[in-house]
């Protein structure tokens, strides 16, 4: 596990590496109390990363995300209607082979699943299911199947 000097990790819950990890400059990664953060195998962040776990994120083996990306399971606040929570922490689910690029955002219940690319700044937020594609924009949407990719 290489972290960076500048990088701050506040670990409160549980936080699981599964082999090697990378974490660039800059990297911040907060889990909360009930929050369970897994790493896969070959896990890397080039750098600028804010990661906010309060309930559970899952990365698979070989993803690589490049730098100024924002993943949260939470909004942080609760907003309820009638007495009852209306936006409740959801858990965040990427796959193996995975490439997110800069400027991306994932939000509170995504998946994301194996040999996927997400185009640089693009929001991701729901599920995107088709392997070996492109997803882009916001909303992410596919925008190209049949693809690979390496470091």
């Amino acid at each position: 596990i290489i972290i960076s000097k500048s990088s701050s990790l506040d670990i409160l819950g549980v936080l699981i590496f599964k082999g090697k990890a990378r974490l660039g400059n800059f990297t911040n990664i907060y889990v909360g109390p009930t929050g369970t953060l897994i790493l896969g195998d070959n896990f890397w962040v080039t750098g600028h990363l804010r990661l906010m776990c309060k309930k559970e994120i899952l990365f698979g083996k070989d993803c690589l995300l490049a730098w100024d990306i924002d993943i949260m399971d939470t909004d942080f606040h609760k907003v309820t209607q009638l007495g009852s929570i209306v936006n409740a922490d959801r858990k965040i689910e990427i796959g193996n082979h995975v490439w997110i690029g800069s400027r991306t955002t994932l939000l509170k219940g995504t998946l994301i699943l194996d040999n996927i690319i997400i185009a640089a700044s693009s929001l991701v937020r729901g599920k995107l299911t088709e392997n070996d594609s492109i997803y882009a924009g916001n909303p992410a949407k596919l925008v190209k199947n049949g693809v690979s990719w390496e470091a």
